[in-house]
This record gives C-alpha cells, structure tokens and sequence, in this order.
C-alpha cells in the first residue's frame, strides 16, 4: 500500500515503488494505490486460468487506474472487486495487479 498524500488519483500516475508501511497519516480524498503479485515458481508447471479478485477496501472508491504487467489479464471492476481475467500462468512468471483508490471516511 502506498499512501500518495494527498495527490488526486485521476491526475496520479501508478508508483515506481511500494511500501507496507508508512508514518503519513491518510486524509479523505487521498490516492492510495494496491500492487497484488501472484508468482509461480520455477519449477512449477503452468498454471491455467489465474485470476487476481479484490475487494475494493472500506471507506474508499475505485478509480480509473486498474493495470497489469500481462496485457491478456485486462483488469475490471464489478461489483465492488477488481478482478484480473484468467490467463495461463507460466513457470517463474508473475501477473501483478495495481490499482487506485481515493480515500472517502465521509461516507
């Protein structure tokens, strides 16, 4: 999770780095955005239809914004989830989701 204070999502660009942590305290309106990373092994064999589904988080909002590093894994939001399509996921590859949300405690 990388607080981006007090940035507004639409204008914000996706973060080079993330960090669990942070001392910045998050204000309403704030940009946070998700990286989620699923990895299979390299001596794993390939691993047919991975999706990522994620809930979007309490007292916050889903922003244009979603990616993935596999462009076959077009990411969507519905129902309150981003949720990455299935791809086949080979040895010693990773499908990465990122994606931003604005902080709302007002809600």
């Amino acid at each position: 999770v990388s607080p981006m204070s007090p940035v507004n999502c639409a204008v914000s660009a996706s973060p080079g780095s993330f960090a669990k942590t942070t001392k910045e305290k998050v204000q309403d309106g704030d940009c946070i955005w998700y990286r989620i990373s699923v990895t299979n092994p390299p001596e794993a064999a390939t691993v047919h239809d991975v999706t990522i589904s994620d809930p979007i988080p309490a007292y916050s909002s889903y922003e244009d914004g979603a990616e993935t590093n596999l462009s076959e894994a077009l990411p969507n939001f519905n129902e309150g989830k981003i949720v990455t399509k299935g791809i086949d996921l080979e040895s010693d590859t990773s499908l990465i989701l990122t994606y931003p949300v604005t902080v709302n405690f007002r809600k």
